[in-house]
């Protein structure tokens, strides 16, 4: 894998032989650059989007570092798709993680 993208509140690496971007939200607890299941997903062939949030904001203004807000991190996500052709996309946060998986698949 390798780091293509990155700040402190998120992490995009590239898995050349995947087409498959799974986007992983970190919950509270896990302060910047800390980011949940890093370790776990890490070892998993996809190409991952680590994301954490900017103290307790829970996401609602999106991840710092990507304009536009929630919309602007939607875009974003369609951008990398476009560029690495990836076809699927798969979710998954833990805590207020979770709340970004439904924030991030009602503005989608």
């Amino acid at each position: 894998m390798k780091l293509i993208d990155s700040n402190v509140f998120f992490q995009f690496w590239r898995n050349e032989s995947s087409n498959v971007l799974t986007i992983c939200f970190s919950a509270l607890l896990d302060k910047p650059p800390k980011f949940t299941f890093w370790r776990t997903l890490k070892s998993v062939n996809t190409n991952i989007l680590f994301c954490n949030s900017s103290g307790s904001n829970w996401y609602r203004t999106g991840i710092e570092g990507i304009n536009g807000g929630i919309y602007g991190f939607v875009k974003y996500v369609e951008s990398i798709c476009t560029r690495f052709s990836i076809t699927r996309v798969v979710t998954i946060g833990s805590s207020m993680g979770g709340g970004m998986v439904h924030f991030y698949m009602e503005a989608y």
